[in-house]
């Protein structure tokens, strides 16, 4: 080998090495010492552990059956290609590809998909509680997975391992496959979906992956807090429909540390009870929860729920007057619950009854 061409070969990522029979085991011809380190190794411990075991730089709990693979391989002068994680060098889960290639009489292994972006890619997916993958674009390859922990393969011939086999067990495309419905104008989209009663929420973008072009996609189980919404918005349905029906009405008013009251619900009770469709008793009420309140019972509205918030009373009855639609007043029974809140805000709970006679 020319001076030429070990510098070029100096610049690439990648290594081969060739297959001797009377050991069976690959040895390298060449790996530059830019791919040394990638895999995690200096010069001399690399070449004194891996110069005639190539092989040696897989998981041990993988070795064996790869290399029975490759043996069949070999005895069948058929090309291979195999993912594999690099025996760890660190907490960092590096992987690499090899492709097994038959030349004349002799086999090769190339290794590749080695590259200071990949691996920086894999540090970063590696801590991430998502699942996130890499997909080929158009025949939905699968790339790489974050939760794999184990080699996998496919002979020349055979179809490469699909990401729907590896994530789902399918034989075919997902139904609600995400990446069929992609928003091509949109440089990244979201969707939740279901796959057999479970909820994953998916994020993807199109990207070039040791140039192919793929998704990346990143899958989060989302099934807990589906539930949990689910749940509440029956929850609030309930809710609601027990305040529709109750006599009388309910306001929910936010109490501020400056002592501003500001109404965040109204039942349809309440403003049945004043007589106002919805829209007005929100236009009254918006500003101040007060506003509807006789100018001679606020002050005492006022002192009673201070001293109900500062006691942090669970439950404590005034009555006073409110205003009407129609520009009168009705007496009312109210009886109210606080929650403290934090910095010195509280939430009032006001259950409201007409006692006008």
């Amino acid at each position: 080998m020319n001076v030429l061409a070990k510098k070029v070969l100096e610049t690439l990522n990648g290594a081969l090495a060739i297959y001797h029979p009377e050991t069976k085991r690959f040895h390298f011809i060449h790996c530059s010492l830019k791919t040394m380190k990638l895999l995690g190794y200096e010069k001399e411990p690399f070449l004194r552990d891996y110069q005639e075991d190539a092989l040696g730089l897989l998981p041990d709990s993988d070795r064996p059956l790869i290399e029975e693979q490759i043996q069949s391989a070999i005895q069948r002068k058929v090309g291979i290609r195999i993912y594999s994680p690099v025996k760890e060098t660190s907490s960092i889960l590096h992987w690499f590809e090899m492709d097994g290639l038959p030349y004349g009489d002799a086999y090769y292994l190339l290794f590749g998909g080695i590259s200071q972006e990949t691996q920086l890619f894999e540090n970063f997916s590696n801590e991430n509680a998502d699942d996130i993958y890499v997909i080929e674009k158009n025949t939905y390859n699968l790339l790489y997975s974050n939760h794999l922990k184990h080699a996998f393969w496919y002979e020349e011939g055979e179809e490469t391992p699909k990401c729907y086999r590896h994530i789902y067990g399918k034989d075919a495309t997902c139904q609600s496959c995400s990446l069929k419905n992609f928003t091509k104008q949109k440089e990244s989209d979201e969707m939740t979906v279901e796959e057999n009663g479970c909820f994953y929420l998916t994020r993807f973008k199109e990207i070039e992956w040791n140039g192919i072009p793929a998704y990346i996609k990143y899958v989060r189980d989302v099934t807990e807090e589906i539930e949990v919404k689910r749940t509440k918005e029956r929850l609030e349905k309930y809710f609601e429909t027990v305040l529709k029906y109750l006599p009388g009405g309910v306001a929910v008013v936010h109490h501020g540390a400056n002592g501003v009251l500001t109404p965040e619900y109204i039942s349809n009770g309440f403003a049945e009870m004043v007589d106002m469709p919805m829209e007005e008793t929100w236009r009254l009420y918006n500003e101040s929860a007060l506003a509807g309140v006789h100018p001679d019972d606020r002050a005492y509205v006022v002192e009673n729920l201070n001293e109900c918030i500062r006691q942090r009373a669970e439950r404590e009855t005034l009555q006073y007057r409110l205003k009407t639609g129609k520009g009168d007043y009705i007496w009312v029974h109210a009886q109210f619950s606080v929650i403290p809140l934090d910095e010195g805000d509280a939430m009032v709970y006001a259950d409201y009854n007409d006692i006008t006679q």
